[in-house]
């Protein structure tokens, strides 16, 4: 397995999780603008930012330039695992190998989506076409008062203000379960409407 090699003495390294936790969380802005802050911060101190593959940095290949350009004016090189390149030559200057590279591989990346997308669409337009019904069955949504009713459990530990995540650990449902039956209990004005027996 071919690593990047690290000059000096213990680099510290911002891995590719920050990332890939960015793009599923849909917050890839914000993130990658404290990571630009952090390396501006640290400005020396930070040399590389270590990537599985160029398409987890963005499905656009603007945002994906115009991140790598930030990274290379503050002088830090980014590394991406799945070819074994990086787009400062150890020398600091610009790898145009690597731009090139870039370039291709965002792009693909971007075509994947789209294809994706494409794919998606026409599997639903066919559904449609064969008359399957889209969405949630018919008599699968409780109503309020009901779901209310079903889990006071569940509503009995939020009035006594516990978390979200803690009551969906003690009561042993899911968390998004748990979101749901607080935004129904609060969008049916709280404990006044549905009292809940201790």
């Amino acid at each position: 397995m071919n690593r990047p090699r690290l000059t000096g003495t213990a680099l510290p390294i911002i891995c590719s999780r920050l990332v890939l936790l960015c793009l599923n969380l849909n917050f890839f802005g914000k993130v990658c603008s404290q990571l630009l802050s952090r390396v501006v911060t640290h400005s020396g101190s930070i040399k590389k930012v270590l990537v599985h593959e160029i398409s987890r940095i963005a499905r656009r290949s603007s945002i994906t330039h115009s991140f790598v350009e930030q990274l290379e004016e503050a002088g830090v090189s980014l590394y991406w695992k799945a070819q074994n390149i990086e787009t400062l030559l150890p020398n600091g200057k610009r790898n145009p190998a690597a731009a090139i590279m870039m370039a291709i591989l965002a792009e693909i990346a971007r075509n994947e989506v789209e294809f994706l997308r494409e794919r998606i669409l026409s599997g639903l337009e066919e559904a449609k076409r064969k008359g399957v019904k889209l969405g949630r069955r018919a008599g699968t949504k409780i109503p309020p008062q009901d779901l209310i009713k079903k889990h006071s459990d569940v509503v009995r530990l939020l009035r006594n203000g516990h978390s979200l995540r803690h009551t969906a650990k003690i009561s042993g449902h899911a968390l998004s379960t748990v979101q749901r039956i607080k935004v129904t209990w609060s969008k049916a004005g709280g404990s006044q409407f549905f009292p809940v027996t201790q």
